[in-house]
């Protein structure tokens, strides 16, 4: 029996997706467009109410003009049951999703550590995004095995279920259908497994989805997201207790969706236990790339995206410069060690102008500004003009793995303080949905301060009252112990 299991996802994948594309071209950063729903009673200027249907549009629009970049910002996975080598095989060979199979050393690992685990042959575990989901379903032809092509049905109509904009087309059912088995998706209860009975699989195939829903951001919790910000506002949902179904997935006769659906199968402090002892005691971290979060970063300089975006297994949409246009008292980042009242003389075409950072600021601001309006300069090339220290907007995802190695390399002391600050800010945030996998970083027992300062991260994560919130409270994560040279304010949506 060959069983496909869409185990776990970004609930609100689409609504991600279609708020970072939309901010590449918007003054607005992605989280402000995301919670600008009818609910939230924002009023955004020239926006358009962020509701269903223009979360579809722009998903559309984006599949339309080939802008699939954008749909990289989530994360799905997939428990499979009873596939073959060469099936398996294949999956493997595609480079842009995560396979994971049965590992002898860590099954003996864990049945040292008292779980039970016997060797599964043909089971795996499955994750990418929808992105990469799109192009593997168009790589499976009819010339393909019956195994592969039994796969490619089964996943295509769980995805169209969690994500309806992004894969109905790839679905493998009438209309009329697709719309019925949508119904009875939405009228599942949140946590419960949602069997896919349909006729277009062959006898001794079976899929099922484990249903997630995401509640839009609480408007009675919403507030001005003061900026420069960092804002957790998508992830894959009981991180870690996923991570622990996975690896106990693939070494015990259990299914892996029991592990999320019944709670008292697998505890929280077993979850834990798992994600400690074998993950990371173990440094086995494979299963960590089998989730994903998604941070809105507001207010902070081009100086510093040009650092971040060399983190190359992360996906990111920037705010474009094309067509956002800058204005004169547009936001720039001062320094810290540059005071406002420092001056320095330079010299303009015979005229010595004693200036100040901000005076510098202000003048390209206004040269970008005349070369558009006074010589009809292109907006692609005005923008030459713009300085490293200007704000921008920035949607990054990826997976714990990457950031647990992004956090290590970027929290140092010698580390250029806005991105030290950012990977501060983030990591707190992390802190609050995976505490056991963001516990610590290998670099704070070579470094005091950056142990330092994770102590105080773990009394701010205690002290923002986050596991009180209700499910789409907006909570703030106060940094002010952690004592960061460019102060930050950090956002969580629950």
């Amino acid at each position: 029996m060959s069983r496909v299991v869409l185990l776990s996802y970004t609930p609100d994948v689409e609504r991600a997706c279609a708020a970072a594309m939309r901010s590449c071209y918007s003054i607005h950063p992605a989280f402000d467009v995301y919670t600008n729903t009818p609910e939230s009673g924002k009023a955004l200027a020239d926006e358009k109410t962020f509701d269903d249907e223009r979360v579809g549009h722009f998903i559309r629009k984006s599949l339309e003009l080939g802008h699939e970049d954008i749909l990289e910002h989530g994360s799905l996975t997939f428990a499979l049951y009873g596939f073959g080598d060469s099936t398996l095989d294949e999956l493997q060979s595609f480079r842009f999703a995560h396979l994971l199979r049965a590992n002898r050393k860590l099954g003996k690992t864990l049945k040292e550590n008292g779980w039970y685990t016997k060797e599964m042959s043909g089971r795996a575990v499955l994750s990418a995004n929808p992105r990469a989901y799109r192009a593997l379903l168009k790589d499976i032809s009819d010339a393909d095995s019956r195994e592969m092509q039994q796969l490619r049905i089964a996943m295509s109509d769980l995805l169209a279920l969690a994500a309806p904009n992004i894969f109905s087309q790839q679905a493998n059912q009438t209309y009329e259908r697709f719309e019925e088995l949508r119904k009875g998706y939405a009228r599942a209860s949140e946590g419960r497994l949602f069997e896919l009975a349909n006729g277009n699989l062959a006898d001794g195939f079976s899929a099922a989805v484990v249903k997630r829903h995401s509640a839009p951001a609480n408007a009675q919790t919403m507030q001005e997201i003061n900026q420069p910000a960092v804002v957790l506002f998508s992830y894959t949902p009981e991180m870690e207790r996923t991570m622990a179904a996975v690896t106990l997935f693939l070494y015990s006769d259990s299914e892996a969706e029991r592990f999320l659906t019944q709670l008292d199968s697998l505890s929280a402090k077993e979850a834990q236990d798992i994600v400690q002892k074998i993950l990371l005691d173990g440094n086995y971290h494979a299963p960590f790339n089998h989730a994903a979060l998604t941070y809105d970063i507001e207010g902070f300089s081009r100086a510093f995206t040009h650092q971040l975006v060399r983190h190359r297994h992360a996906v990111y949409s920037q705010q474009s410069q094309r067509y956002v246009k800058r204005t004169r008292g547009g936001s720039y980042i001062r320094p810290p060690d540059i005071r406002p009242d420092a001056r320095v003389k330079i010299n303009a075409k015979g005229i010595e102008l004693d200036v100040t950072f901000d005076d510098v600021m202000d003048m390209a601001t206004q040269a970008e500004i005349a070369f558009l309006e006074q010589h009809k300069a292109k907006a692609e090339d005005a923008r030459f003009l713009r300085p490293g220290g200007a704000t921008t907007n920035i949607v990054m995802t990826a997976t714990p793995e990457e950031y647990l190695s992004v956090f290590d390399f970027r929290t140092t002391s010698d580390v250029q303080w806005e991105f030290q600050s950012f990977s501060y800010a983030a990591l707190a945030l992390a802190k609050s949905i995976a505490p056991t996998i963001f516990k610590t970083l290998p670099v704070a027992a070579k470094e005091s301060s950056v142990r330092e300062r994770i102590e105080e991260i773990d009394k701010a994560v205690d002290s923002s009252n986050f596991w009180n919130a209700r499910r789409g409270d907006v909570v703030e994560m106060p940094l002010d112990g952690v004592k960061l040279k460019h102060q930050v304010h950090a956002y969580i949506k629950y």
